[in-house]
């Protein structure tokens, strides 16, 4: 990171945290301070240095950002780039409109009045309501974008009431008497429980999105913020229920009024620290964009229950944590026995624990890696040639001795990507530390490794294919490039919700285009000068043969005329050989569209998306 990105990142973190100052003071003041005493100009007062810190530091943050986009080496580069990305960029654009109304709430709040303060807490609103345009969520398409952005737009509220309302809350506590200081933080607590329970319901739709899975979040930078950010939320969550449970109820007592501003305050510094997490995420590409790396020696798996004779172990440990989760949950309904409870728990669960070991299996760095290639035709064709001039004498039979590993067996598929990645990338050895398949990390580029084994997936599945018609488990349908009549579609992804029958056809074609309803027809063809006919759409590499030959599972000269049906989500669901009536053709259509691919297969075959 650049002097240019760490200063927009600080500048950032100090812009929103001021705003939110502002909004949680305005806030403060309408629902947890009403009246017009010295108190309430003293929140004010607060307000207002909250927004000219958010005014000045967010002209700050703009030319940072404008001078990393633009890549300015020069005050005088950098002032030419500020009003170049704040008149012809959607960041430039919705960041100077913030400005504009932090100018008029700044301008107002000197003047009192509780309608006033309603008119300024709506503006600060929607000054914040505009932070998702700024940042990962604004960038996201279509439905998902619509979906998160009123989320992300509801948790900056929410944490705005309550990082905002700690300030003025301390500055109450600090000079109010005891009892109207009692009060206040009664009236606090409120305003904190619906924020606290808004910014954990919408954190997680966000988290879903940006960060992904387990993997993404022990294995990034924007995962280990998250897991700092939650980290510290549950911190100042602990603080908040001892302020509002333990030190309010004696606040007539000196050391408990001593110990509710102490605690305050570290309350108000842990969630700035929240606040400045959040700003790191979001100039850190999204977990879910970059490639994962495990830390840990050993992975979750669940692996162990489809095997009998384990399955038996892990259900008695299963029913062991839920009986011993049972006593404490009993122990602490009744507010009694807990510490018995807790012991008779540990009883219960400890002889089973060794059971635990079950669930994990080994790991390394790439395991939960994703192909880059995209599992494109290219790849599949590419990884063939590699697999031919590298693997085959080893794990082919028919080309060299076979001795070494079948990858045609089905149990490839229980292995991730990224552990045959590893594998591929630094070689295999026994258990005496004798290699028994050599390192190709230096020998294959990284893009060659995975379309290696985009190549070992298809020919593994061709041959379950060959011998069953169908593709188990769930494959989704290679990348493929289209040339179509009219310039309709570039790739089969573009074609939308269509069954399609991709059908190896000689060129030109034997038969007619076939007419299916609600299924389109794209034409695998060897010509590389194939051109569409009137309304078609035809494969634009001959890659495109040789990777959908090799995931049918026949031999070169019969793969002329079969058809691969594809339904509408993009899954392999049939192999359709010559010479198939049209009727069955159809009747093949209508099973793929009255059985989708469920839910859990498409988790298992995500890393080819």
């Amino acid at each position: 990171m650049d002097s240019l990105e760490a200063v927009a990142t600080l500048a950032r973190g100090i812009h929103i945290a001021a705003l939110l100052s502002l909004f949680g003071c305005l806030a403060f003041r309408c629902f947890v301070l009403p009246g017009s005493d010295a108190r309430v100009a003293a929140v004010m007062r607060i307000g207002l240095v909250s927004g000219w810190l958010a005014l000045a530091i967010g002209v700050v943050w703009l030319a940072a950002v404008s001078g990393t986009i633009a890549g300015a080496h020069s005050l005088a580069s950098l002032l030419h780039a500020v009003p170049v990305v704040a008149r012809h960029t959607n960041f430039g654009k919705f960041l100077c409109l913030r400005l504009l109304l932090l100018v008029g709430v700044t301008a107002l709040l000197p003047r009192r009045g509780p309608r006033i303060a309603v008119v300024l807490l709506v503006t600060s609103g929607i000054a914040i309501a505009l932070q998702p345009l700024l940042g990962h969520v604004g960038a996201l398409q279509g439905s998902v974008r619509a979906v998160l952005i009123p989320i992300e737009i509801a948790h900056l509220l929410a944490a705005g009431a309550w990082l905002g309302g700690l300030a003025p809350l301390l500055l109450c506590v600090m000079r109010a008497p005891v009892p109207l200081a009692t009060t206040l933080c009664e009236r606090f607590t409120p305003v904190g429980l619906v924020a606290v329970g808004t910014i954990v319901v919408t954190a997680l739709p966000e988290a879903g999105e940006l960060i992904g899975g387990l993997p993404e979040l022990a294995g990034t930078e924007y995962g280990h913020l998250a897991l700092l950010k939650m980290g510290l939320f549950c911190f100042a969550l602990a603080l908040a229920c001892l302020n509002r449970f333990a030190f309010t109820t004696r606040l007539g007592t000196g050391p408990a009024r001593r110990m509710l501003i102490c605690s305050i305050a570290i309350e108000t510094v842990v969630v700035l620290c929240i606040v400045f997490a959040a700003a790191a995420m979001a100039s850190s590409p999204p977990a879910a964009h970059v490639q994962p790396v495990w830390p840990f020696a050993s992975r979750p798996s669940v692996v162990a229950w489809e095997e009998p004779e384990l399955r038996g172990e892990l259900v008695r440990l299963s029913i062991a944590a839920t009986a011993g989760l049972l006593l404490i949950g009993i122990g602490l309904a009744l507010r009694r026995f807990r510490i018995l409870a807790a012991v008779l728990a540990t009883i219960v669960v400890m002889p089973f624990l060794p059971s635990l070991s079950l669930l994990l299996v080994e790991a390394y760095p790439t395991s939960y890696a994703r192909s880059t290639t995209g599992f494109s035709v290219m790849a599949i064709a590419r990884g063939q040639t590699l697999f031919m001039r590298q693997c085959a004498v080893c794990h082919d039979p028919q080309i060299g001795g076979g001795a070494r590993s079948d990858l045609t067996a089905p149990h490839i598929w229980g292995h991730l990507d990224g552990d045959i990645f590893w594998w591929v990338t630094n070689g295999v050895t026994d258990p005496e530390g004798n290699a028994v398949m050599p390192a190709f990390g230096t020998m294959l580029s990284e893009d060659d490794r995975w379309a290696l084994i985009d190549f070992i997936h298809a020919r593994n599945i061709g041959i379950q294919a060959r011998d069953t018609g169908k593709w188990s488990p769930p494959v989704p349908a290679p990348l493929t490039p289209l040339n179509c009549d009219g310039d309709e579609a570039s790739s089969i992804a573009d074609l939308g919700p269509h069954d399609l029958l991709m059908a190896a056809q000689s060129y030109p074609p034997d038969t007619g285009r076939a007419d299916l309803p609600g299924a389109e027809t794209i034409r695998l063809v060897r010509d590389a000068a194939a051109t569409p006919g009137e309304g078609e759409c035809v494969a634009a590499t001959p890659a495109a043969w040789e990777a959908w030959r090799v995931l049918s599972g026949v031999p070169s000269d019969r793969f002329s005329g079969y058809q691969a049906l594809v339904d509408r989500q993009g899954w392999l669901r049939a192999w359709l050989p010559s010479g198939l009536a049209p009727d069955l053709i159809l009747a093949a259509v209508r099973d793929a569209d009255s059985h989708p691919i469920a839910a859990s297969a498409r988790a298992v075959q995500a890393h080819h998306h």
